[in-house]
């Protein structure tokens, strides 16, 4: 299993071609990152799964206030929360009667494309 860093595009896609198992490129991964952050400052952090998914913890704000059920985040932006965190407290699978107030910090998973979104919305 071979494992390479790359400065660049060009070099991550030689350094595949060749058959690296994994090529990294971490100060651009790092760049994204932190730009995910500095563009919306909902999100917490963010953990791509490969294809286009991705796990996202955001920080309600007073757009995200209420249960989920009257939310509909599923129906509305395409992401399912699973998990919920209130002051220190972890909650897994959090029921629809479970709400929402600001600060709280949601768990939820989606496409590339519903997570932006959602991101969207909550900067608006």
């Amino acid at each position: 299993y071979v494992v390479t860093k790359a400065v660049d595009e060009m070099a991550r896609r030689v350094l595949e071609r060749i058959g690296a198992d994994l090529v990294i490129r971490p100060e651009h991964d790092m760049g994204v990152r932190l730009a995910r952050q500095i563009a919306t400052p909902n999100i917490v952090d963010t953990l791509d799964l490969g294809g286009d998914y991705a796990i996202v913890e955001i920080e309600a704000n007073e757009r995200l206030s209420g249960t989920l059920r009257e939310l509909n985040l599923t129906g509305r932006f395409g992401v399912q929360v699973i998990a919920l965190s209130r002051g220190g407290k972890v909650e897994v699978t959090p029921r629809a009667e479970d709400a929402i107030r600001p600060h709280d910090k949601l768990v939820v998973i989606g496409t590339g494309h519903s997570l932006d979104e959602l991101r969207r919305y909550l900067g608006e």
